[in-house]
């Protein structure tokens, strides 16, 4: 569950990152083509997933410490695009897989 509200988290910040009119975006690749174009659909999906994120959080872990999760994961996702987009270092696969190990990880904890 957590990698779930981590990949809602990081979605969501990368589509409020890109919506930028100042994010240079290359479109050489099939995700660059689909985030360089509808900007107002973008922030609005969005804000629709940081919502769906804090409810799986507050769902998942109660009020208060659902909204300091959901808090501290922002910031730290927030901070990581911020400083590691603009330098090339973020690939999709990177992501994917990171989100695919977490996602292991948590399975084989919660299934022992």
């Amino acid at each position: 569950m957590i990698s779930l509200i981590l990949l809602i988290f990081l979605l969501s910040t990368f589509l409020g990152y890109t919506s930028s009119t100042k994010t240079n975006i290359e479109s050489t690749t099939i995700l660059g083509a689909f985030l360089t174009k509808d900007l107002k659909y973008k922030r609005i999906v969005g804000v629709i997933l940081l919502l769906i994120g804090f409810y799986v959080a507050v769902k998942y872990f109660g009020i208060t410490s659902g909204l300091f999760f959901g808090i501290m994961l922002l910031m730290t996702c927030i901070s990581l695009l911020v400083v590691l987009y603009p330098l090339q270092i973020i690939k999709t696969q990177h992501i994917l897989l990171g989100l695919i190990a977490i996602s292991l990880i948590e399975f084989y904890y919660y299934a022992s």
